[in-house]
């Protein structure tokens, strides 16, 4: 439906789907009010959710008194990560979400001049082929993903991308032999359970010295993880000693435990409103999943942060020469979502 619409609006025809994502983010076009009201005149109000979502940077089902018209970034509102082997990257967006995240994207990284590889792009890669030399990669297969798609409304199995790795049992590091100029993952770095080693080895897929590395972080604040306590410097660095491969039984606790049904937009009109939520699970539910853990591997939220305890805690590591990283850009959560965005770029000087 986007096509067509989209080609009316900038009054061009549309040679490939997407188009108008160069035209828009690509090239940084920027729409006028004036025009925006011309557009809205001429395709009718039946369509303008999608030329909201295009011209403003609105989001379908958002309440409007939240809405900002800021190029904030939003992810989805869950991912779905728990899979019959827990290790699928499946973070869930709704068009007007993609449409966020690849404007914020699109922002920081010339996709269409490098070389990128972006992790579970499922149904709805951040980066089309069509816009630039992107691979995809999951821990799982096309057939997979697509059989996933039946018992979740929101995906399409006839958009499942092609992948060019699939991981399985090995390591990215093993798995991958080139380079990229830069990496994408969305709500991927919060399930990780050896964060700053996951960092390490996806610093080895990066051009040195220019590679850079694209994160959609979730704020623990605004997320079922609110009264979760963050994590600490010393955790990852005892994960990392402790070169973990699968969730700590304190993180699969605690993420159990803490876990209330928290909507972001509930958060910002008011913070303290989910004092009176009560925990979705009862304690001795918390403890039977830890006891599970033990021999099977349970997916959960490993690392749990706020925008700037993320900050904090990516240049302590870094002091520590844990991961060869340095900030470029951190976009703050800004209301009414959810997450918050992070570039990192490439220190000069290699992290042994």
């Amino acid at each position: 439906m986007q096509r067509p619409i989209v080609s009316a609006l900038l009054n061009v025809t549309i040679a490939t789907p997407t188009n108008w994502l160069m035209m828009d983010f690509g090239s940084r076009v920027v729409v006028r009010k004036t025009l925006y009201s011309a557009m809205r005149e001429k395709i009718g109000e039946s369509h303008t959710c999608v030329l909201d979502c295009i011209c403003k940077g609105t989001t379908a089902g958002v309440d409007p008194q939240l809405a900002s018209e800021d190029t904030s970034i939003r992810g989805p509102q869950g991912m779905r990560l728990k899979t019959p082997n827990n290790r699928a990257l499946q973070p869930t967006y709704d068009r007007a979400d993609l449409a966020r995240l690849q404007r914020a994207l699109f922002e920081s990284i010339d996709v269409r001049a490098c070389k990128g590889l972006e992790l579970g792009p499922f149904d709805k890669p951040l980066v089309p082929r069509h816009l630039g030399n992107v691979k995809y990669l999951d821990f799982v297969d096309e057939d997979t993903l697509r059989k996933r798609c039946a018992a979740n409304p929101n995906r399409d199995a006839a958009q499942v991308v092609a992948l060019d790795y699939v991981l399985g049992d090995l390591s990215i590091g093993e798995r991958v032999q080139e380079r990229f100029d830069y990496v994408v993952a969305s709500h991927v770095i919060e399930h990780v359970p050896n964060m700053l080693g996951w960092l390490r080895e996806l610093s080895t897929l990066l051009t040195p010295d220019t590679g850079r590395l694209f994160l959609i972080i979730p704020d623990r604040r605004f997320t079922f993880d609110a009264e979760r306590p963050p994590t600490t410097l010393g955790e990852l660095i005892e994960n990392d000693e402790l070169e973990r491969s699968r969730p700590a039984l304190r993180s699969v606790f605690d993420g159990r435990f803490y876990h209330k049904p928290i909507k972001s937009a509930d958060v910002w009109r008011n913070p303290r409103s989910t004092d009176s939520i009560a925990r979705t699970f009862k304690p001795e539910q918390a403890l039977a999943l830890m006891q599970q853990a033990k021999d099977t591997y349970i997916d959960c939220h490993c690392n749990v942060f706020s925008d700037q305890e993320f900050e904090a805690l990516i240049r302590q590591s870094g002091a520590f020469r844990r991961h060869p990283f340095r900030i470029e850009k951190i976009r703050a959560t800004e209301r009414p979502f959810l997450d918050f965005m992070v570039l990192l770029g490439m220190r000069q000087c290699p992290v042994p």
